[in-house]
C-alpha cells in the first residue's frame, strides 16, 4: 500500500470514528480486514476531537 492509499484509509477510519462507528471493514487486493474501532472522544473542541480520530486511526493504519 502506498502513501496516498494509506492516507486516503486514514481519512476514511477517522470519518468512521468520529460518525461512532464500532467495526470498519477494509477490502485491500482480495484481502479483507476488519477493524475494531476505539469510541470517539467526547469532550474538548472540534479540533481535538478529529485530531484524536486521526491520531487512532493512523495507529490502526500503521498496525500499532
Amino acid at each position: 500500500m502506498n502513501y496516498e492509499e494509506k492516507y486516503k484509509l486514514e481519512g476514511d477510519i477517522t470519518k468512521a470514528i468520529l460518525r461512532g462507528e464500532d467495526i470498519f471493514t477494509f477490502t485491500n487486493e482480495d484481502e479483507v480486514r476488519t477493524y475494531q474501532l476505539p469510541s470517539p472522544q467526547r469532550a474538548g473542541t472540534g479540533y481535538q476531537q478529529e485530531t484524536y480520530a486521526r491520531l487512532k486511526a493512523r495507529d490502526i493504519v500503521n498496525g500499532k
